[in-house]
């Protein structure tokens, strides 16, 4: 006999809660526990969301990296690139563990958000129950966490990609000699973007430490540091980017100490 479905164990319990009410801790304990192996039974295994996130990863490792994708968008040759390889691969499987774990702990409190709607419903029945309830609506509210799934695994996806793709950027800059950075936000229909990083837009951060620093060639001039703000990809869904900037020319003049003017008039 197959098991019955998620909506199934949920429908038989509100039935028998509707008719008993909350009477008996046990039966409130019965109910939790079905209603958790059903739920187990219906959402996709960690290992097939680990999978399909560590493919779409990797994908984005192999593009950019391996295909050298990324030398479009940072001015070094390709010896610095093939240089820094090994801190890239490590920054890949460091995220791939950081990402299962993070789908261990959102699919964990879809569950468990489901079992305290279910409960939280429950145990406002009176005993002997009630003829008044709405079983579909209460059905519909018990089941929306466990039903938003797929959107959270999707979101999931994009965010951790956008992550990803700006730390590679961000080891790639550090270590190929960039000096600054200019905020570029996203610019797609629908994307609402945090209008502090609205603000950003354009603006140049500097490298901290960087050797135009340290030969004291760049001076912050009323900028910050990258480090001073949030990054690009760090706060939840955000898409914005940095566009590195490895030449003196493309620093602006207000940054460029006498030193670098008479560099660059050389």
């Amino acid at each position: 006999m197959a098991a019955r479905t998620f909506s199934q164990v949920v429908s038989d319990a509100i039935n028998d809660l509707s008719l008993h009410g909350f009477d008996d801790i046990g039966r409130l304990s019965k109910w939790q526990r079905e209603i958790e192996v059903a739920a187990e039974r219906e959402i996709k295994s960690e290992n097939q969301l680990t999978a399909r996130l560590k493919d779409h990863l990797s994908k984005i490792y192999a593009q950019r990296i391996e295909r050298g994708g990324v030398l479009k968008l940072h001015n070094i040759p390709r010896w610095t690139l093939e240089k820094i390889k090994p801190k890239l691969r490590n920054e890949l499987d460091r995220r791939i563990i950081a990402s299962a774990q993070l789908i261990k702990l959102n699919r964990e409190e879809m569950i468990q958000k489901t079992l305290r709607r279910f409960s939280g419903w429950a145990t406002s029945l009176p005993m002997g129950g009630s003829e008044i309830i709405d079983k579909r609506e209460v059905a519909a509210d018990i089941k929306k966490s466990l039903y938003s799934e797929n959107f959270v695994n999707r979101r999931l996806l994009i965010d951790q990609s956008h992550k990803f793709k700006a730390a590679l950027d961000n080891i790639i800059a550090t270590d190929g000699g960039a000096i600054a950075a200019e905020w570029n936000v996203r610019r797609t229909a629908g994307y609402d973007n945090r209008h502090s990083h609205l603000e950003r837009e354009g603006n140049i951060y500097l490298m901290r430490d960087s050797w135009a620093m340290k030969e004291g060639l760049v001076k912050l001039a009323g900028h910050q540091y990258t480090d001073e703000i949030t990054q690009p990809g760090e706060e939840i869904s955000c898409s914005c980017n940095f566009r590195f900037i490895y030449a003196l020319r493309d620093i602006p003049h207000e940054c460029l100490t006498n030193l670098a003017k008479e560099k660059l008039a050389k």
